[in-house]
């Protein structure tokens, strides 16, 4: 059965080109997307509009994709996040991880790799009625 609205997720990559790659590559699948360019443009966002997912890259000026991490949990938000990265280590993994992040990636990003984990966490849900 088809969901009732169309899913919206938040893309939250300092990288201009990149975040609108991803943002057209989600639109073809189907989804709303936002962008933020940074962790505090996002929180900004997720004050104004409600996202059913956010993906996040790590390295990011002003507030970066942990610090943003942190502070989405701190103030209770539930939201899956899938981590992308250029610069990850077993560190940050780890430490997304028990911030319950969905997923981490590395860049270079496959978008099929990209879409599959969106997928992931689309199908743990209930569907939206």
């Amino acid at each position: 059965m088809p969901f009732e609205r169309e899913r919206h997720i938040l893309v939250v990559e300092d990288e201009e080109d990149f975040g609108e790659t991803l943002r057209r590559v989600l639109v073809r699948e189907g989804y709303r997307v936002g962008l933020a360019k940074n962790g505090k443009e996002a929180l900004k966002a997720l004050g104004e509009e409600r996202y059913d997912l956010i993906i996040t890259d790590l390295v990011m000026p002003e507030m970066g994709g942990m610090g943003f991490l942190k502070e989405v949990r701190a103030r209770r938000f539930s939201l899956p996040v899938i981590m992308i990265t250029a610069y990850g280590d077993w560190t940050s993994y780890a430490e997304a991880l028990a911030l319950r992040a969905s997923d981490f990636l590395s860049k270079p990003l496959a978008m099929a790799d990209l879409l599959l984990a969106v997928k992931k966490v689309f199908d743990r849900e209930e569907p939206l009625c």
